[in-house]
């Protein structure tokens, strides 16, 4: 106020308490002069240290990206704005600890006094002692993050690769490949194991990737351990549900099947063939108005999933309500002209209802949209020799 003669300060909350204060009444609230209008200050505006030196700053940088990088969805529960939040008290702590260490005089934090006359106060060995467990959490953080991710591009390296086609050079070049796909896969089994035995805790999308590794090297076994233990950690851990249900169905045990591909679908409706699996183990049992009903309610909380009404028609077609069925499919073929699996399905039910005229017409999209696929061809093939031949049969039903 006495250099600029009024209230400059940006952090002025424009509480006027200052008015009402100011013994003078020289202070009132109301549309001040624009600067280019203003007088000259009256005298040079007293400068402000820097709160920081140029290699405090530096350092303030450093350690906040840093911390981001070690904090960023670690253990599967930071997420992104928390993740900044504790990066930027990590840097701040740190750079004041820096200080409480180098400082020879005293040394002030807010209102608390972290060094008096060269000694460190109470409140500064606090300081210093809580930024020393928080440094060894970020090592340790950092060591668990390091495992994690190169572990996981590890092993997702090898379990979505496209297996070549086999070539003129033998199965010398295969079995090499094979063999350093599995040593690959041990070694970022060996880190994500680490990472779950050592962490704070298991997260499981990583308990899911080890039991990935596992069943990949065929040691089931751990595989449906390390699977059940992911979805004792997440229980909406889709693909974990569905990996148990297909172990349940392997060593014959229809209840934890249909338990696990119920909970699998649950957390995600459209999961690959999960809604198939349900309709086969209830199918099994003899259950398939269960099925049916199964899948209505899959319809009803998800009616544009594609899948789903796809395998809810195929098994009214196995039901002998083939009408519907085509129904169904029909409306698929209107929503996704370019489906083929629709194409296909719609061809067999109409075969199988004896519209082989109808089943010839969808042939044509089916073929254009299948190019040289082997199974349409010979389903097209014996759509005609029934129509050549009344009296043959068509084509078989599905049971899928």
């Amino acid at each position: 106020v006495r250099v600029h003669e009024m209230v400059v300060d940006p952090g002025c909350m424009r509480c006027t308490d200052c008015i009402s204060v100011c013994p003078k009444d020289a202070l009132h609230l109301g549309f001040g002069r624009p600067a280019a209008f203003r007088p000259a200050p009256r005298a040079e505006p007293r400068p402000r240290p820097p709160s920081y030196s140029w290699g405090e700053e530096i350092a303030l940088a450093t350690l906040f990206l840093l911390s981001v990088a070690i904090l960023h969805k670690l253990y599967d529960a930071v997420p992104f704005l928390l993740s900044l939040a504790l990066a930027a008290i990590s840097a701040h702590l740190l750079v004041t600890v820096w200080r409480l260490v180098r400082s020879r005089s005293s040394l002030h934090y807010g209102r608390f006094e972290l060094r008096r006359s060269g000694s460190v106060t109470r409140p500064g060995r606090w300081l210093a002692g809580v930024a020393l467990v928080w440094v060894v959490f970020l090592g340790h953080s950092a060591w668990i993050q390091l495992l994690t991710l190169s572990g996981a591009a590890e092993l997702n390296a090898v379990l979505h690769r496209v297996e070549p086609e086999a070539s003129s050079q033998g199965d010398v070049e295969a079995t090499d490949a094979a063999a350093a796909d599995e040593a690959t896969i041990r070694r970022s089994v060996g880190k994500l194991t680490r990472a779950a035995d050592h962490g704070l805790v298991a997260p499981g999308n990583v308990l899911g990737l080890i039991a990935a590794g596992h069943a990949k090297l065929g040691e089931h076994r751990r595989a449906e351990s390390y699977f059940q233990r992911a979805v004792q950690r997440s229980p909406d851990y889709a693909y974990a549900h569905l990996a148990l249900a297909r172990y349940a169905e392997t060593r014959g045990d229809p209840e934890a099947q249909l338990r696990s591909l119920r909970a699998a679908l649950a957390a995600e409706p459209e999961l690959p063939d999960a809604h198939e699996a349900l309709v086969r183990a209830l199918s099994a049992r003899g259950e398939q108005a269960l099925a049916l009903d199964a899948l209505e309610e899959l319809l009803a909380q998800r009616p544009q999933a594609v899948e789903i009404r796809l395998t809810y028609a195929m098994l009214l077609a196995n039901l002998g309500r083939k009408p519907e069925a085509a129904s169904e499919t029909q409306r698929v073929i209107d929503a996704h002209p370019d489906h083929v699996l629709a194409h296909f399905n719609q061809v067999l039910i109409l075969a199988n209802q004896g519209r082989l005229d109808e089943a010839r017409a969808t042939c044509a999209p089916l073929l254009e949209l299948a190019g040289d696929s082997s199974q349409a061809v010979e389903l097209c093939r014996r759509v005609d020799r029934a129509l050549a031949k009344p009296s043959a049969a068509a084509p078989e039903e599905p049971t899928r």
